[in-house]
């Protein structure tokens, strides 16, 4: 009934597809002339109104009678969020999709590798353990923490498709040894965000111990982003950064601030204890009116040239961040349903001189 009635809606949908299917043919075929691996993305969890669960309603958690949801997926509260974030996905039943072998699963990788060269996890902490949230909640603070099944279902990935798959872990918001240890286990790149590194101390002040600043990397086997899809261009963060956030990068980077009289070496006369403390005292007051707006002009090709330079094996940069574009060329922004995925690159804009720029930072770090 419903393949009679919705007819006109399917053919379009499929239509739709096969002309995709064919343009992104041909891009795959160039890229791989050219050399270029193309990332693509697996979300852990899939929509309830996909065709994905409406086909394998056995594989969730689902009412058997009704096929509604009994549980949400979500993450809990945070520092970001007090109430957590209700996604509202379906969760895996593993038990069951243990028990096909993980053939849904393996069909998953095997489509999406027919598209692309490497798979980004979304929430790869998931498998390790997920937050289910019971059906009818109106926020996620009453779930709780539900097994995965850990690397059985990467195995039986691998084991059918013949080799280990080129993956990279996502692993970024509430991780845990645990997850960690499973991300090494099964040999997978973790993420860092330069973004993300700039206030990692007590009140979103600067720490030097983050994991996403550069010194701190402890392996080349990791993936460092200047930012992602969910983040702001790097031009539009330093706009929108706090002025110690952008002191910070200032800092980090070795530079003096813009019109700094002082002159490093020169004679300096003997002073009193009372007058170093009033210098302090004014010094202090200086540095925390000082808004480090010059950091935003130079944000994009530093944090660029950062990603270069460290022993990370990959290093990722939004076409936006070598086009010093600002926030108005961002991607997505989470938690919101209108206005995204909707910017679109002029050729114009791709001119010689940013390639050449890129090519000489690549050729100068070996990328």
């Amino acid at each position: 009934q419903a393949r009679t009635e919705l007819s006109t809606e399917i053919d379009s949908h499929i239509f739709n597809q096969y002309i995709f299917a064919e343009q992104w043919a041909l891009v795959r075929q160039r890229a791989k002339e050219l050399n270029v691996r193309l990332v693509g993305d697996i979300p852990i969890f899939v929509a309830h109104d996909s065709s994905d669960v409406w086909s394998h309603r056995h594989l969730f958690k689902l009412d058997p009678t009704t096929g509604r949801q009994m549980v949400l997926s979500g993450v809990p509260p945070d520092y970001f969020s007090e109430t957590g974030q209700l996604w509202g996905n379906p969760l895996y039943d593993w038990d069951a999709c243990e028990k096909e072998g993980y053939a849904w699963w393996t069909l998953r990788f095997r489509r999406t590798l027919a598209q692309c060269d490497v798979i980004r996890i979304d929430h790869f902490r998931g498998f390790e353990a997920a937050w289910e949230v019971p059906a009818g909640e109106k926020t996620a603070i009453n779930g709780t923490w539900v097994k995965g099944p850990g690397a059985k279902v990467f195995r039986a990935v691998d084991k059918v498709l013949g080799g280990e798959v080129p993956i990279i872990a996502e692993d970024l918001g509430l991780i845990t040894p645990e997850v960690n240890a499973l991300r090494d286990e099964l040999g997978y790149p973790g993420m860092k965000v330069l973004q993300f590194a700039w206030a990692g101390g007590p009140k979103g002040s600067y720490g030097a111990g983050s994991d996403h600043l550069p010194h701190n990397l402890t392996t080349q086997r990791s993936v460092l982003y200047t930012g992602t899809h969910d983040s702001d261009t790097v031009r539009g963060w330093a706009e929108n950064a706090s002025p110690s956030e952008r002191r910070a990068v200032r800092k980090y980077l070795g530079r003096s601030k813009p019109h700094d009289d002082s002159a490093p070496g020169g004679k300096r006369k003997r002073t009193t204890r009372s007058a170093l403390k009033a210098s302090s005292e004014t010094t202090t007051k200086v540095e925390e009116e000082d808004q480090a707006l010059d950091v935003v002009e130079s944000a994009s090709w530093d944090f660029i040239r950062l990603a270069y330079a460290s022993i990370s094996d990959m290093a990722i940069i939004q076409l936006q961040d070598p086009l010093d574009l600002g926030g108005d060329a961002r991607m997505n922004l989470p938690g919101t349903t209108d206005g995204n995925w909707s910017w679109r690159v002029e050729g114009s804009l791709v001119t010689d001189e940013v390639a050449e720029r890129l090519r000489d930072l690549a050729e100068l770090y070996g990328r």
